[in-house]
């Protein structure tokens, strides 16, 4: 059989190849429906499709089809690699995309053909100390995806959070001066009073999302288990939201400042645009200890080392008691002076 005599040379050859025949007992029990999807859409380096009008009549193989083509479109490089024994038309595959014609290509010609798409991306120790550090830009980052060294999953995580802190570093600067531009005007001390309850309760919904997010996300979901590469679309949307939620907090307490209020009600606007002080600061640590565990981590593996490496990453936003404590206080004061 054409498909087998492949995956027997890629197997003999080192490569990991998932194929039906070879994952029997694997497969045994499984829902999979779930695990096909998580095979193509996550695990694999390249799916290549054998198209055929057989294949295109399978249920199992339009299932595989939708989830490599989903994977495909969201990492942008040449995941799928169709092999045609016919001019059959798959959904979602154009016919614009370079195939190999099997009709006049051996198994043991598409099997060569396969290594070396594989050897063309593959990580060497001798390529230098690339590989090291995060990504510090797009060009780095755009490299790292196509290569895939050992640690890939956490640099790719890393270089995020740590351009995505940098790209509001003057919103952070602005934050320790205590400056921000005026934006809004309350000449109403009733008014004003309003508008900041109601930025303390949108600083919670902020802090509350933050903490979902983290708490309803599986690292091994994203980075992969043991020995499987990672979902990058995963890790780069995770980064991503924990970046946006940092600046959340920046945009928040900039809203606080740079509105103009009665003078009756400007110590408790100060004391409110504090409330974020300790989770920005918080959040900052916990991205510059992710830098360096991930930079460590991946200088073990580029060293050959298989030991395990332990990183905690915990993030917990605690309350001032004490800041809370004052901004009560303040609040009653406000009240008896407007009421009075």
């Amino acid at each position: 059989m054409y498909v087998g005599e492949v995956a027997k040379i890629l197997r003999a050859s080192d490569a990991k190849v998932f194929y039906d025949e070879y994952e029997q007992a694997s497969l045994w029990g499984k829902d999979l429906y779930q695990h096909l999807d998580w095979v193509y859409r996550r695990a694999a380096r390249y799916c290549v499709i054998f198209v055929s009008a057989d294949y295109a009549r399978k249920v199992w193989t339009s299932h595989e089809a939708r989830s490599a083509q989903a994977r495909a479109l969201r990492e942008g490089y040449e995941y799928i690699l169709p092999a045609r024994f016919d001019d059959t038309e798959i959904p979602g595959l154009r016919d614009t995309v370079a195939f190999i014609d099997l009709r006049t290509t051996t198994h043991s010609e598409l099997a060569a053909l396969i290594l070396a798409k594989l050897n063309n991306v593959e990580y060497s120790p001798a390529e230098n100390n690339r590989f090291l550090a995060v990504p510090q830009d797009t060009k780095d980052r755009d490299e790292l995806l196509r290569v895939r060294p050992p640690a890939w999953e956490f640099l790719l995580f890393g270089g995020i959070l740590k351009q995505g802190i940098q790209e509001h570093d003057g919103a952070w600067r602005d934050h320790r001066a205590g400056y921000a531009p005026q934006t809004t005007t309350y000449a109403s001390e009733a008014e004003a009073d309003r508008f900041l309850t109601n930025r303390m309760t949108d600083l919670v919904s902020i802090i509350e999302n933050l903490d979902r997010l983290i708490s309803s996300i599986s690292v091994e979901e994203i980075f992969g288990p043991p020995g499987v590469p990672g979902d990058a679309g995963g890790i780069e949307h995770f980064a991503s939201r924990i970046v946006n939620s940092y600046k959340e907090m920046l945009d928040w307490t900039s809203s606080v400042r740079g509105a103009a209020v009665p003078v009756l009600l400007k110590h408790k606007r100060e004391l409110v645009a504090h409330f974020t002080d300790s989770s920005i600061r918080d959040i900052r640590i916990l991205i510059e200890k992710i830098v360096h565990d991930v930079e460590e981590y991946a200088q073990l593996c580029g060293a050959g080392s298989t030991d395990p490496y332990v990183m905690d990453w915990s993030l917990i936003l605690k309350e001032d008691k004490n800041l809370i404590a004052a901004v009560v206080k303040e609040s009653a004061r406000v009240a008896r002076s407007i009421s009075s």
